[in-house]
């Protein structure tokens, strides 16, 4: 019977610990992956939404509520313009689907729209030097879920000092950031 070398045993160890540890590890950055993946085409699905309305009234929906909530309220539900009297009324929307596992309500009852990273948008339309609304910006805070800095309707998004936003999602209809 041949005698096992001595350096055989922990080398074995070695292998039956690290290479279980290095799976999981792999398999959470896999998980984070796949979560920014779908946050990054949410944003896509968001931008398109907010085009189509745009199309459809005009104008942008609004930026004096948050983000999340403004995507609830105009973009996930049938709206009906105001009308010229004696005119057919047409219906628009809703423009994105609103699942209940994507939401999340405010004590008021205010349905918000969340982020698959769990975080709610901020978003803002930006007023071009002739004070048209001519862009908007749309932020997801990101896997820490904190935002880092505010949507503004001259800037866009200015980011703080906290470092917060290094994991934002940021898509501006002018293409200065995507």
């Amino acid at each position: 019977m041949k005698k096992i070398p001595c350096y055989a045993i922990p080398v074995f160890i070695l292998v039956i610990i690290v290479v279980p540890v290095t799976v999981l590890n792999f398999s959470g950055f896999s998980y984070s992956y796949r979560h920014v993946a779908v946050a990054k085409n949410t944003m896509k699905a968001l931008a398109m939404a907010i085009e189509k309305y745009k199309d459809d009234l005009g104008y942008y929906p609004p930026d004096n509520i948050n983000g999340s909530e403004m995507i609830a309220r105009y973009l996930c539900q049938h709206l009906t313009p105001v009308h010229a009297p004696g005119t057919d009324a047409n219906i628009y929307g809703p423009y994105i689907v609103f699942k209940e596992e994507n939401s999340t309500a405010d004590p008021d009852g205010k349905k918000r729209f969340l982020s698959p990273l769990g975080g709610e948008y901020s978003y803002a339309v930006i007023v071009d030097s002739d004070k048209n609304r001519s862009a908007f910006v749309i932020v997801d805070p990101g896997l820490d879920k904190k935002l880092g800095g505010t949507s503004n309707s001259k800037d866009g998004f200015v980011p703080d000092s906290t470092g917060d936003a290094n994991d934002n999602l940021i898509y501006r209809s002018d293409s200065q950031s995507r």
